[in-house]
């Protein structure tokens, strides 16, 4: 939350949610179009046609859609309810968003989320930018703690192909070509280690596998390596300096830095490992999120190969304590991510359940998508809006949102934040036999690199 309570675009209109096209009853499918239904019989529909998947399939036959637009309890809720009915198929589109950023955090120092508050960039001597334009997507947060820390003193370091807003206030820009990000942050690494401009305490004492690290990097022709990233060296030789000179560094990734099978954020993080940036305030690498539960939804285990808490689904002991908790083991074995689940629509997956998500538009082909979803037997919509997915499905649910409803969100920089609702949901939900529904509170749970190579990194102890 900003310290001055101030509000991006999204939260100064989150309160315009009764419009005309707002969903207030269950729809059904019948006779090829959706017409309104009661509650009871809504929930009989969706009951029957997931026991009917399950019998004639089996529960890998499902697939469940989270979102990072819903609360921690409503993804909490969606994973809990896939793996009481029998399979690790479900997932979050915010785990795809920064997958190599938070894979890169948790493998290497504990934990898939931003290492530091945001507040802490005030300590920070330079900040880098990469892959992202907080200026214009983190409005909020860029405003109240980047420009502030620029304007104090601190040097910001843009590293992206084109220029944006972000840009205007750096005093450095980077421009590598696409997907040559981490090679970049090689050769800066290379010529830390070259000049011998690394802490070799916090090396020593708080890292391990850096001689196989340093030993990767003496094959690199900095020559060859400029010339196919294509930026100015004398910004490379800056960057150097500054990280090699500065007490506190910091980094800050979006999306721009994932995909294409490259390692840029693995590679930032050997930069900060370097020279000692991790573990201080003022250093750290952030996770620049764009949606407000990116980070809470992957919390809680809505995704296919983690339970709540980022436990392996394989993990015996992880098992063992919700078996203890929910009266049933979840499945020890990972499920399929969200394309995985969409590919195989009509094939291995004959229904699924999407809360809070619209795929039909969120993924990469939006035909193809919609192609898929209409191959299901089965297909539960919780929205409130006719979505371009809730439009082809057989059952659709309507749902509180925003303030409507209370519960938590956990932002960019894992605090958790709880909400209360300021607005009467024109729903009535109600209570049944077979479930547990709570009234107005919006959901509703069944009881029942580039082509370069790169070796290993090494990590923090």
């Amino acid at each position: 939350m900003n310290p001055n309570g101030r509000l991006c675009r999204k939260g100064i209109g989150a309160l315009d949610v009764d419009t005309g096209d707002r969903l207030t009853q269950p729809l059904l499918r019948d006779g090829g179009e959706l017409r309104p239904a009661s509650w009871g019989e809504a929930y009989e529909r969706v009951v029957d046609g997931i026991d009917a998947t399950l019998d004639r399939y089996g529960p890998d036959a499902m697939a469940f859609f989270g979102a990072p637009h819903c609360t921690n309890e409503e993804n909490y809720l969606l994973q809990k309810l896939a793996r009481m009915l029998g399979t690790n198929n479900v997932d979050n589109r915010a785990r795809l968003c920064h997958a190599s950023t938070a894979r890169a955090l948790e493998t290497r120092v504990g934990w898939p989320a931003s290492t530091n508050g945001l507040a802490e960039l005030m300590d920070a001597d330079v900040i880098v930018v990469a892959g992202a334009n907080p200026a214009e997507r983190q409005p909020i947060a860029f405003n109240s703690f980047v420009r502030p820390a620029v304007n104090n003193g601190a040097v910001l370091v843009h590293i992206d192909p084109i220029g944006n807003a972000t840009t205007r206030l750096a005093d450095i820009h980077v421009t590598p070509r696409p997907r040559t990000d981490a090679l970049v942050f090689d050769l800066v690494s290379s010529r830390l280690l070259d000049g011998d401009q690394v802490d070799r305490n916090f090396i020593r004492e708080r890292t391990r596998q850096f001689e196989s690290f340093a030993a990767s990097l003496r094959g690199l022709d900095p020559a060859q390596a400029v010339s196919v990233a294509g930026v100015d060296e004398t910004h490379l030789d800056r960057l150097a300096e500054l990280l090699a000179t500065a007490n506190s560094v910091a980094a800050l990734v979006g999306t721009g830095v994932e995909g294409d099978g490259t390692d840029a954020s693995d590679a930032l993080l050997d930069l900060l490992l370097l020279t000692g940036n991790c573990g201080r305030p003022g250093t750290g690498l952030y996770v620049l999120r764009g949606l407000a539960n990116e980070q809470g939804a992957t919390d809680v285990g809505c995704v296919p190969d983690r339970l709540p808490g980022h436990r392996s689904v394989s993990a015996i002991d992880a098992r063992e304590r919700l078996a203890e908790a929910w009266g049933m083991t979840p499945p020890p074995d990972p499920g399929k991510n969200a394309r995985e689940m969409l590919t195989t629509c009509g094939e291995e997956i004959h229904a699924a359940v999407a809360v809070g998500e619209n795929p039909a538009v969120s993924k990469c082909d939006p035909e193809w998508t919609r192609d898929r979803l209409d191959a299901l037997d089965h297909l539960v919509v919780l929205d409130p809006f006719l979505s371009e997915t809730a439009s082809n499905a057989d059952i659709v649910l309507p749902v509180a949102v925003g303030f409507e409803k209370q519960g938590t969100v956990t932002n960019l920089e894992r605090r958790v934040q709880r909400f209360s609702p300021t607005k009467t949901p024109q729903i009535r939900f109600v209570r049944i036999s077979r479930f547990s529904v709570i009234s107005g509170r919006g959901y509703s749970p069944i009881r029942t690199r580039s082509n370069t190579k790169r070796l290993p990194m090494y990590s923090m102890n």
